[in-house]
């Protein structure tokens, strides 16, 4: 799957998505171990998006309380990371694959 199909899926899933760092998801890597190494620092990443809007204090015995700042707005952008990251997901499994069997 080329490049240009991946971006072209990526916004019909989610209009005006950009990846936030180009080229992370297609460069070319010397190892195909060196995959999940980057594609999970790309998740590590994204994470922080997930967590904005959520409110944690401290609860009883060892656990955390979770409140929304805005419900709606977090389920709104908890879609769209979903959406986005499935998108990636397919592409890293083209990419590994592609590596596999060029």
């Amino acid at each position: 799957m080329s490049v240009r199909k991946i971006r072209v899926i990526a916004r019909r899933l989610r209009p005006g998505f950009r990846f936030a760092q180009p080229g992370l998801l297609f460069r070319r890597f010397g190892a195909i171990d060196a995959l999940a190494a980057a594609w999970a620092s790309d998740t590590v990443m994204v994470s922080h998006d997930a967590f904005k809007g959520l409110i944690f204090s401290k609860g009883c015995q060892g656990h955390w309380l979770m409140k929304f700042a805005n419900r709606k707005a977090y389920l709104k952008n908890a879609n769209a990371i979903k959406e986005v990251q499935l998108a990636k997901g397919g592409a890293r499994l083209a990419q590994l694959l592609n590596a596999i069997w060029p």
